[in-house]
């Protein structure tokens, strides 16, 4: 998921809100370990507890205040795509958000080279997990061009497969520049990126929610060689895709 920027993940406790009223200028997810608050914002009131989450988004104004003493993981980050779909955020699969925030625990007293990156794998994880419990893909994008929707389907479809840009062209009846022109324009990547982060995407889901073999995982997404799949995902996860499977479960 490297269209997830991590700016910030934290421990934090809290008796009560500094700010009750609050509004701030990046997208803020935060995971409560124990305890509950109330908050409110134009969408209506809401109670989170444990193993439960909110999203308090970017420039939305929201009344908060701390029902019993709460802890909780806050982390504040930048993404391209839709990381949680509602405000308040509930997982059917507690047994595995008590497993990452024991995870999140746990890394505080580690001597990782890069900690940052490592929450951030955690992070991506529990999006990973809302994503499967509500039948969410990372490109759910739905641009208005027609050729370029008639493309994505192709792609979705033949993701693990050979996909020849100059061929997805003709089908769209656009010589090579205007296919690439529009479809940049419509998905901000190009067709190459699109399929390589689909790809990952798969990749991240059969790690996952299957025991298949690493390079079982890699053939099944359209990597034919298991060296240059693991260097790949390890490239944009910042972690190998064994080190991924680990910390997941």
């Amino acid at each position: 998921m490297d269209c997830i920027k991590l700016l910030v993940c934290v421990k934090v406790f809290r008796e009560n809100f500094q700010m009750e009223s609050f509004c701030g200028s990046d997208d803020i997810f935060v995971l409560v370990q124990d305890g509950s608050f109330s908050f409110e914002s134009s969408s209506g009131k809401q109670i989170v507890q444990k193993n439960e989450g909110a999203l308090f988004r970017r420039n939305v104004l929201y009344q908060r205040k701390v029902l019993t003493p709460v802890t909780m993981y806050l982390f504040r980050y930048h993404s391209d795509m839709l990381c949680f779909n509602d405000e308040k955020v509930v997982f059917h699969n507690t047994e595995r958000i008590l497993s990452t925030l024991d995870l999140l625990d746990k890394i505080e007293n580690i001597p990782f080279t890069d900690l940052h990156m490592y929450r951030k794998m955690l992070f991506c994880d529990i999006v990973m997990q809302h994503h499967i419990e509500n039948g969410i893909t990372h490109f759910d994008v739905k641009p208005q061009d027609k050729a370029v929707n008639k493309a994505i389907a192709i792609i979705n479809q033949n993701y693990n497969k050979k996909i020849n840009v100059d061929e997805l062209a003709d089908v769209c009846e656009l010589s090579h520049a205007q296919f690439y022109r529009r479809f940049y324009c419509a998905m901000n990547c190009s067709p190459y990126n699109y399929v390589l982060k689909l790809r990952l995407q798969k990749a991240e889901d059969l790690l996952v929610n299957s025991n298949l073999p690493i390079h079982r995982v890699g053939m099944l997404c359209g990597f034919d060689d298991e060296f240059y799949f693991s260097n790949f995902f390890k490239k944009h996860m910042g972690i190998s895709p064994t080190a991924f499977r680990k910390a997941a479960f």
